[in-house]
């Protein structure tokens, strides 16, 4: 995503599942960005969401463990997720994870995960949308399963400034 070229233009790219928050740096998200922009067409349309920071810290700050479930068939899948605020200069968590089931009164673990991810407050967003040739056609405050995000819609802006 930070560095990509495709044999040929189009009109729109779509980065779904808070793909986001996975571009640690300010350095990742211009390099993705700057990708995007050389791969769209004129007046191409960038689409992606990304956790709210300004909501989101607050909310693990006050729920040490956030628990989601799953039914599936005649199992119940458990997710839980534990967050801890880095002291990096982004707005950096590390997150852990336990996944498992509850089957006969017994928990069976099936995996554990850890990731460090960077949620953005929406004016970071815009102002690295901005520098990278893009306009906000769009900002969409949207509800999930686990966080609110926001969606944004952008368009490829021409004659962008180096």
């Amino acid at each position: 995503m930070r560095d990509f070229k495709l044999e040929q233009p189009v009109d729109s790219i779509l980065i779904t599942g808070r793909s986001t928050s996975y571009l640690i740096t300010n350095e990742d998200l211009n390099n993705t960005f700057q990708s995007i922009y050389k791969n769209l067409n004129e007046e191409g349309t960038l689409i992606f969401d990304f956790i709210d920071a300004n909501r989101f810290i607050p909310f693990t700050k006050d729920n040490e463990a956030i628990l989601h479930e799953a039914p599936f068939e005649d199992l119940i899948y458990f997710r839980s997720s534990n967050w801890r605020t880095t002291s990096s200069e982004n707005f950096l968590l590390e997150w852990s994870a336990q996944y498992y089931t509850f089957q006969n009164n017994k928990k069976e673990i099936i995996a554990d995960d850890f990731s460090t991810v960077r949620v953005f407050t929406l004016n970071e967003i815009q102002l690295f949308l901005y520098l990278n040739g893009f306009e906000i056609v769009k900002t969409i405050d949207r509800k999930t399963y686990a966080y609110d995000t926001f969606v944004i819609v952008a368009r490829k802006k021409q004659n962008k400034k180096s």
